[in-house]
């Protein structure tokens, strides 16, 4: 689900790379999601095909806490009760979902996992959305490990990736490494902020400093080697010289996302369009198979 409408990738089954058969972004009010779907649906003759939905950004929240000194199986009940004062929401409204965060310097006390947490109303929506537009609901995903997925496709993940992608007024930095998401940190401001004549400077500056506290994070909490490159994704809207006034300011190099590092493609779709589609792609490169 986008922000701003529904957005949906179509990936050939058993290739290597996956071949990209559909793209498709329709642009519409929150409330109408379930009915574009499920024309879109229509119009490409999807019916019955497997779908991973990627929650739009703010349906969901990923929280950092404190890992629970418990069994494997009892680790779910015990995050519970970690999150019930961290929520907008009561905890029994909520889904919630775990992973760790292998690699990282603390042992024992004070070691963190992530923890999804989303309203449980809004996840029976997405789900009641997916299956009436006649599509085989395979998992529920989130924009930061959609956006992992992209960045594990890649042939810098095996060094490390610090991945950026821009909306109009927000964004979201990521670093992975071998496949693992170990951090994720949202932005407040956009493509449309930088581009901005009166903030513009003063914002691509906040987004050089914010993108470096994520790889002094990353360097002084996991016991990994540096991240290698920072990739950007499209953005709807082109941002001139920012690539190069990220490199100016990093110690890692700065490139963009070319759509042919992850799929084939008789012809790769516009800018603007990979942009929109950029979570979708990444819910359908995910491996796992788990309904949130």
């Amino acid at each position: 689900m986008h922000p701003d409408g529904v957005a949906l990738v179509q990936l050939g089954a058993r290739q290597h790379p996956p071949r990209l058969l559909n793209t498709h972004f329709e642009s519409c009010a929150p409330q109408d999601r379930p009915a574009v779907l499920r024309q879109t649906v229509r119009a490409l003759h999807l019916n019955g095909a497997p779908c991973v939905c990627v929650l739009a950004p703010g349906m969901a929240g990923v929280l950092r806490v404190e890992a629970p000194d418990v069994p494997p199986d009892e680790i779910r009940a015990a995050v519970r009760w970690r999150v019930k004062d961290m929520l907008e929401f009561h905890v029994d409204d909520a889904v919630l979902d775990v992973f760790d965060v292998p690699g990282q310097k603390v042992r024992g006390p004070g070691r963190v996992m992530y923890v999804v947490a989303a309203r449980r109303a809004l996840v029976e929506a997405q789900i009641e959305a997916v299956h009436g537009a006649g599509l085989q609901l395979t998992a529920i995903d989130i924009p930061e490990m959609a956006q992992r997925n992209v960045a594990a496709a890649l042939p810098d993940d095996a060094g490390g990736v610090a991945m950026l992608s821009l909306g109009a007024r927000a964004g979201l930095i990521t670093l992975t490494q071998g496949g693992t998401l170990y951090l994720a940190r949202s932005l407040e401001f956009g493509y449309a902020d930088l581009n901005a004549a009166e903030r513009g400077t003063a914002a691509r500056e906040q987004l050089v400093l914010e993108v470096q506290r994520s790889l002094d994070y990353y360097e002084s909490h996991f016991s990994q080697p540096p991240i290698g490159s920072s990739v950007l994704a499209p953005t709807e809207e082109a941002v001139d010289g920012l690539a190069e006034a990220m490199g100016d300011g990093l110690a890692v190099p700065v490139r963009g996302l070319a759509l042919d590092e992850l799929v084939a493609a008789d012809q790769a779709p516009p800018a603007r369009d990979q942009a929109r589609c950029l979570a979708a792609l990444g819910g359908a490169l995910r491996s796992e198979a788990r309904v949130l």
